[in-house]
């Protein structure tokens, strides 16, 4: 952003509105940097307060899915719900901005296909337990990428991170929201696309 800036005021450039997009679109994407960075830094105390509330999951995956309906009609993608009716005392506003990083990034990796969401009861033992199941058929996640992708920055595809936005923080955003409500989030993958699991 600085070169292309420093170019438009040294005459190499004109000001024209394909040059100023492009300074405009560099902006957002550092805004969206450091606004994920502070969130990030900001869940990850120990004492992060919750604001919870009573509310149903599937309600909450339903109005996250709207969201989503019209990039996934635009490559092709089929979002599936299989949900059943499940009551949680838990921070609505927190567990959605986990929902959307995990369809988001399911989104970006999916070139057509299906996108499957699900809520089932737990293995774990409360009954009011829910496993909730996002999976894609996308492009996957190597073996090798696997267990590094809840940390910090860690992105598996940096071409393809850059040229789709990815600063690699939501997936451990998702992961530290999750853990502060005391839940477990995983990730399965494959050729066949990936999984990513969460015990609530």
């Amino acid at each position: 952003m600085q070169g292309s800036i420093e170019a438009i005021l040294d005459g190499v450039w004109q000001p024209d509105r394909e040059h100023l997009t492009g300074c405009h679109e560099e902006i957002i994407r550092l805004t969206r940097l450091i606004q994920e960075l502070s969130t990030l830094t900001n869940l990850e105390w120990e004492n992060m307060a919750l604001n919870k509330t009573d509310f149903d999951l599937g309600e909450l995956l339903q109005i996250t899915v709207e969201q989503f309906k019209a990039a996934a009609h635009k490559k092709g993608i089929t979002i599936t719900l299989n949900l059943i009716p499940s009551p949680i005392n838990a921070d609505y506003d927190r567990l959605k901005q986990v929902f959307i990083n995990l369809l988001s990034n399911a989104i970006k990796y999916t070139d057509q296909g299906t996108i499957t969401i699900s809520v089932e009861p737990s293995a774990l033992p409360s009954a009011k337990n829910r496993r909730i199941s996002i999976a894609d058929t996308g492009i996957g996640i190597s073996p090798e990428d696997l267990p590094h992708i809840f940390e910090r920055l860690y992105r598996t595809d940096k071409s393809r991170n850059r040229n789709t936005g990815g600063t690699g923080i939501g997936l451990a955003i998702a992961a530290a929201i999750v853990s502060a409500h005391n839940g477990t989030i995983k990730a399965e993958s494959g050729s066949g696309g990936t999984t990513f699991q969460l015990e609530l």
